[in-house]
């Protein structure tokens, strides 16, 4: 540093000394150019007289006397075209100064008149050489001169200062930790000079207050890493009881710094392992989505944390995971990794995605239930309508068994449907048991009735044996009751070739919460196999499914007993031999009915007054066919062929009852039917609206309730039902 001290004063001097040589090299040119103006203003007119007179003495001692002024070298006068008049002196040949003086001579006409030019050339070597000598002798003096102050300079600055300074570099040179107890000394003699403390006093005391304070800082910080190191333990015990994958890993190795107790029990990994490699199974390379540029920006800084979902190929297992790059305590960048296992919700979102794809399941096959229902119902409301027509004609007996044939498969058809649709509700839990008082002796021998030709046609005894002390009269639903026995009472006839049928009602026990009563149909049929037993309540089994069986059918029956039964809270079950029979029982708790004044009044078609109907239906075979039905009953009726007809004749004549179809072109029933309710007319008052339709589905019948329709008939068209609900409205 003395050095540069010294070569930068050494600079400034000699930068010094050369603008002063300068200065003084351009005074000394200042010096030339004034003796060659005071040459113009003391020898011009002189010269240039003695040059007009052409006195060449005169001219020459002019001329001569301006050669001993100093520095001036060679003087030459030219003519006014530019040949020599006078040479004289040396021309120089180094640097010089040279000026042209014009020589003018006034005449007696006071006009100028040009001679010619006076070259005056100044030598300035001379000038040079003593700026040369001058320059020399300051570079030596200059030099000797920070030779002898920086020696000087030197061995005061080691004296007082370097020595002590490097015993503060070695000090700090070696400065440790575990030598902060030694404080600096220099160990310097006090003396005039430096009595008070100095510079080096003050350094000195500065790197000992910095250990004092080195000192302080270390002991707390060695309390501080106690107390971390206390927290970092209490911390882990934390981590350590959640129930969740934790761990850290190296951005750029994969190798695990920290892992929690739960991670280490679940996958079996440990500090020190790479995490894919233990992790996940199976696994030759790092996961694709713990890349790091999902955890830094692009200038490297840690980015938001982002979150994800994955199975785990080691255990099968869902994880929600949370990934963040934290800094370690050696300043780099990790990547914190906490997974919680969802797998629980995983399984209820699956099972609800389940539930979801079921329940659309169940809406398009509703949808082509409802659809198959009505487009199915609509023929046969077409045939069962014509065969009634056909009945009431007066047909040959031979052709009146066609007809009764054609009833039969048309019914046999209708079955089969209902059969499909309340399988489909029950399946669904849309099939609803409907309380009502019944008489159970009347409902049972109805039943025998209506099955005791078909018995006789193959010589069988139907017999209907029920004990004394059962109560007559019950709530429950009569409907799914009767459709229980009927199936079973007609299985027993399609099955049974010989013998006999028994139908029995038996008391087993009366409790509060009614009779118990055990129906059973028994009969000495072709019997069933042990192994059919277990399924023969099972949809579409049949004890013989062979394409050569004697018996025809679909398998739904029993099915749907079953269910029915189940519904109605009861229970049914089967013993049966091969060759020798079997018998159906059913076991239901029905309350009993204290009195009678609930028994139906039967339909008198000599109480309803005289109707007017409006028929509105598409299909113009059934509307033709349901409208003579009508007309033969003595109903007045009116057709529609479509919604937008029936409110224009709704609003034209007097109409008690409308039979709205449901699918019809351009405007449905449903909306026919809004919009006629919304209709301002008192005469609409005591409308009746009720839908006659081939979709009987649970929410098809609720959808026209809801729409502002009084009931629902189902199709195929059966006179008797139809008069029975207009009964039900209108009696005398």
């Amino acid at each position: 540093m003395l050095v540069y001290i010294l070569i930068v004063s050494s600079v400034i001097t000699l930068l010094g000394t050369a603008f002063e040589l300068g200065v003084e090299y351009h005074k000394d040119l200042s010096t030339i150019e004034d003796r060659i103006k005071q040459v113009r203003n003391i020898h011009q007119e002189g010269i240039a007289n003695a040059l007009w007179n052409m006195d060449s003495e005169q001219l020459d001692m002019l001329i001569r006397g301006i050669l001993h002024i100093p520095s001036i070298k060679h003087v030459v006068i030219t003519d006014h075209v530019g040949r020599h008049l006078l040479d004289l002196g040396v021309k120089p040949k180094g640097h010089i100064i040279k000026h042209d003086i014009d020589l003018k001579h006034i005449n007696w006409h006071k006009q100028s008149v040009f001679l010619g030019v006076l070259s005056i050339t100044a030598d300035l070597e001379e000038l040079h050489t003593r700026l040369k000598d001058r320059i020399f002798i300051i570079l030596v003096v200059q030099g000797l001169k920070t030779f002898l102050v920086s020696g000087f300079i030197l061995f005061i600055f080691q004296f007082l200062v370097t020595k002590h300074l490097t015993t503060i570099g070695n000090y700090v040179r070696n400065f440790k930790l575990e030598h902060l107890d030694k404080p600096l000394i220099l160990n310097r003699k006090r003396s005039l000079i430096h009595a008070k403390s100095d510079e080096l006093d003050w350094m000195a005391q500065g790197f000992n207050q910095m250990r004092i304070n080195l000192l302080e800082d270390n002991n707390k910080r060695k309390i501080a890493e106690r107390e971390l190191t206390t927290a970092f333990d209490r911390f882990r015990l934390v981590l350590d009881s959640v129930d969740a994958v934790i761990y850290v890993a190296d951005l750029k190795t994969y190798e695990l710094l920290f892992v929690n107790k739960y991670c280490r029990d679940t996958l079996g990994i440990d500090i020190g392992q790479i995490c894919w490699q233990t992790i996940q199974k199976d696994q030759t390379g790092p996961c694709s989505f713990c890349s790091n540029k999902y955890l830094l920006n692009a200038d490297g800084t840690p980015a938001p944390s982002y979150n994800w979902e994955f199975q785990n190929s080691a255990n099968n297992n869902w994880y929600s995971i949370q990934n963040l790059a934290i800094p370690w305590p050696d300043g780099r960048y990790v990547r914190l990794e906490v997974a919680i296992d969802i797998t629980d919700k995983k399984l209820a979102e699956n099972a609800e995605i389940a539930k979801n794809v079921a329940e659309k399941a169940n809406q398009a096959k509703s949808l082509f239930l409802a659809t198959m229902s009505h487009e199915i119902r609509t023929p046969m409301n077409a045939v069962q309508g014509m065969v009634e027509l056909l009945r009431r004609s007066n047909l040959p007996e031979k052709n009146l068994q066609m007809v009764e044939s054609i009833s039969y498969s048309n019914k046999t058809l209708l079955r089969l449907l209902d059969d499909i649709l309340d399988l489909s509700k029950i399946e669904d839990g849309k099939l609803d048991i409907q309380i009502s008082f019944f008489n159970l002796p009347l409902i049972l021998q109805q039943l025998i009735d209506v099955s005791i030709a078909k018995a006789e046609q193959k010589g069988l005894k139907l017999e209907l044996v029920m004990d004394s002390n059962i109560h007559p009269y019950f709530y429950g639903d009569q409907v799914r009751l009767r459709q229980v026995l009927w199936n079973l009472i007609g299985n027993a006839i399609k099955f049974t070739n010989r013998g006999f049928i028994k139908v029995s009602v038996k008391n087993i026990a009366v409790s509060q919460k009614g009779s118990h009563l055990e129906f059973s149909v028994e009969d000495s049929g072709i019997g069933i196999p042990q192994d059919k037993l277990s399924t023969i309540f099972d949809p579409f089994i049949q004890v013989d499914s062979s394409t050569s069986r004697q018996h025809h059918g679909t398998g739904l029956g029993l099915a749907i007993c079953k269910r029915l039964v189940d519904l109605m809270g009861g229970s049914i079950n089967v013993t049966s031999e091969p060759n020798k029979g079997s018998c159906f029982r059913v076991e239901l708790i029905l309350a009993q009915a204290l009195s009678t004044k609930h028994t139906p009044v039967d339909y008198n078609p000599n109480t309803l007054p005289k109707l007017s109907i409006l028929l509105v239906d598409d299909e113009h075979i059934s509307q033709t066919i349901v409208q003579t039905l009508l007309i033969d009953e003595g109903y007045i009726v009116t057709v529609a062929s479509g919604g937008v007809e029936a409110i224009k004749k709704v609003q034209e004549k007097q109409i008690d009852i409308i039979l709205m179809d449901l699918r019809m072109p351009i405007m449905d029933g449903f909306e026919a039917t809004r919009q006629i309710r919304a209709i301002s007319d008192h005469k609409l008052a005591n409308l009746k609206i009720i839908a006659f339709t081939g979709d009987v589905m649970k929410e098809t019948v609720q959808r026209c309730l809801k729409s502002g329709m009084d009931a629902v008939i189902a199709k195929p068209v059966d006179i008797n039902e139809i008069n029975k609900v207009f009964s039900s409205m209108y009696s005398k």
